[in-house]
C-alpha cells in the first residue's frame, strides 16, 4: 500500500502495456548464449482511492482512481541456458531509461455538515516530468522461453526493479511480462 502523506491508503493495481524490441544473442557454446536486449516497453500502476472520515456531525468521503503509465528503455544483459531445441531458461540485470510518462486521475469529494452535503469531482491528467523520475534505474530478470516452431518463440519473464524510480515514496518498476518472439536467424 502506499500512504499519500498519511491521508488515506491506495491499493496498487495492474497496467497494462506493450513491450516492443529486438535482441542479439551470442552463444558462448551449444547450452549457454549471452543475449542483449533493447526494449521499449509501457510500466506503471493503477489505484483505486478510498477514505472516508467522520466525527462530531462532519463528515468527508474521497473515492476515485488514478492511472499511471510510464515509457521507458529497457536493456537487460541476459544469460541464456538451453538444456534442449525448445526451452530457454534466462536471467540478468537490465538498466532502465525513463522517456516519458502520463498520470490521468479521476475523484469525488464530498462533504457533509449539518445535514448538508457538498460533492465535487475532476478528471484530468498530467505529464510525469523527467525531473520527477529517477533514471536510470536498475533491476534483475528470470524467465523462460518455449519455441513454438523453427524461428518463433513465447516467453514469460519477471522484472524485480531493485531502485527506486522516485525520491518520495521508494516506488520501484516490477513486472510480469510475456512476450512473442521472432527470429531472424536461428
Amino acid at each position: 500500500d502506499l500512504d499519500f502523506d498519511g491521508l488515506f491508503q491506495a491499493n496498487p493495481g495492474f497496467v497494462f502495456g506493450p513491450t516492443i524490441g529486438g535482441f542479439v544473442t551470442y552463444n558462448l557454446n551449444d547450452k549457454l548464449a549471452a543475449q542483449a536486449e533493447l526494449l521499449f516497453t509501457t510500466k506503471g500502476s493503477s489505484y483505486e482511492l478510498d477514505y472516508s472520515y467522520s466525527e462530531s456531525g462532519i463528515s468527508m468521503a474521497i473515492d476515485g482512481s488514478m492511472d499511471m503509465k510510464m515509457n521507458w528503455l529497457d536493456i537487460p544483459i541476459l544469460v541464456v541456458f538451453n538444456p534442449n531445441d525448445k526451452i530457454k531458461i534466462f536471467a540478468g540485470p537490465y538498466l532502465e531509461l525513463f522517456l516519458n510518462g502520463k498520470v490521468d486521475y479521476d475523484y469525488t469529494v464530498s462533504f457533509t455538515y449539518e445535514g448538508e452535503t457538498f460533492s465535487e469531482s475532476e478528471s484530468d491528467s498530467e505529464d510525469i516530468e523527467s525531473d520527477d523520475i529517477t533514471s536510470p534505474g536498475f533491476g534483475l530478470i528470470v524467465g523462460g522461453a518455449f519455441m513454438l516452431g523453427n524461428n518463433l518463440g513465447v516467453e514469460a519473464r519477471y522484472a524485480l526493479g531493485l531502485t527506486s524510480i522516485d525520491e518520495e515514496d521508494s516506488l520501484k518498476n516490477s513486472g510480469i511480462q510475456v512476450l512473442v518472439n521472432y527470429y531472424l536467424k536461428k
